[in-house]
């Protein structure tokens, strides 16, 4: 289940006292959103809206969208970054998936073992079980690089149009194990 950092915006809203938010997110967090976007609205009493853009990503923070629209605060959610605030009105909100990625380790580590030393990368939504991940591969005998993060990605991190952490460590490493569903991130990583 995603779960969406709610605590993030309501801090924001109580700090910045806006009269008017947006909202941006990719379409698969759109549903669990517009829940979110009418919290805020009836505990806040502030007016929001939700860009529908189908273009999302961490280098399309809707800020001229945002600015015409009147919106005071724009709330990027899905991503995390290595900074919490871009541009001149955008907020990051991260969204994280608690699925757990034990079961599909166990399947695949077979396969794993047949490389001396793998890289290992993900997206925001499992960012935060890159460390667990990399620990139970070490423990089956794979040694497992992850990249550095730098400008706005966090170590082990890829975005649709930052690659940094994957290409950094790509001459040190025999194959890459991307976590995540995503084909449009883990594509990068067979360049």
């Amino acid at each position: 289940m995603i779960l969406i950092d709610e605590e993030r915006i309501y801090s924001e809203v109580l700090k910045k006292k806006p009269k008017l938010v947006a909202f941006v997110a990719p379409e698969g967090l759109r549903s669990k959103l517009r829940e979110v976007v009418e919290k805020v609205e009836k505990i806040f009493g502030v007016s929001a809206i939700i860009i529908e853009d189908p273009c999302y990503g961490i280098c399309d923070l809707m800020e001229d969208a945002s600015r015409r629209l009147g919106a005071e605060i724009v709330f990027h959610v899905g991503h995390t970054a290595a900074r919490d605030e871009l541009g001149e009105r955008t907020v990051i909100v991260g969204a994280y998936d608690d699925v757990s990625f034990e079961y599909v380790l166990e399947k695949a580590i077979a396969v794993l073992k047949g490389f001396e030393r793998l890289g290992l990368c993900t997206i925001s939504q499992h960012l935060h079980r890159l460390k667990e991940c990399k620990e139970y591969l070490e423990e089956k005998g794979i040694k497992v690089l992850v990249g550095k993060g730098e400008g706005i990605l966090r170590d082990g991190q890829v975005m649709g149009c930052r690659f940094e952490t994957v290409y950094s460590i790509k001459e040190e490493v025999d194959a890459f194990a991307f976590l995540g569903q995503s084909r449009f991130h883990a594509s990068a990583e067979a360049i």
